[in-house]
């Protein structure tokens, strides 16, 4: 019904541009005008604004094809080096909509792990004969001796 694909090629990014990207798209004309310390100075104001981004501790893409339509999953996991807050805070349906949305991803890994640690001692079990009790074995019995 779905597929999971992780990506094969590790994600490169396109490289950043260079505060000189941005004053060769300034008009040679009014570029002339500038004297050498503005446009160092315009440089410097360039390389502050432009964000750089920050190295990740987890980053998983998945694409996920169902029949009629395709999604895609992100996740980041990183230190958080923001600067300022949010220029809006999520109201309303919004922020009922994240807390679902991250109580959902909660659930899920949880649930993820635990069946991972559960299917591991089940196969350990197995692995090493342990666990084979007669109260077990009760299903293949008849019905009749049972009582």
């Amino acid at each position: 019904m779905f597929k999971i694909q992780l990506p094969i090629q590790r994600h490169r990014p396109a490289p950043l541009p260079t505060p000189e990207t941005y004053l060769q798209r300034i008009p040679a004309e009014m570029l002339t005008e500038f004297t050498p310390a503005q446009r160092e100075k315009i440089g410097q104001i360039l390389v502050i604004a432009h964000p750089k981004p920050a190295p990740k501790l987890v980053d998983l893409r998945l694409d996920i094809n169902l029949i009629w339509q395709r999604f895609y999953l992100v996740l980041f996991v990183g230190q958080d080096r923001r600067q300022q807050k949010r220029r809006y805070l999520p109201q309303g349906i919004t922020r009922l909509g994240n807390m679902i949305a991250a109580l959902t991803l909660l659930a899920g890994f949880n649930l993820l792990i635990s069946l991972i640690i559960l299917a591991g001692l089940y196969a350990a079990r197995t692995w090493f004969g342990i666990g084979d009790l007669p109260a077990i074995q009760l299903i293949d019995q008849p019905l009749n001796s049972i009582s």
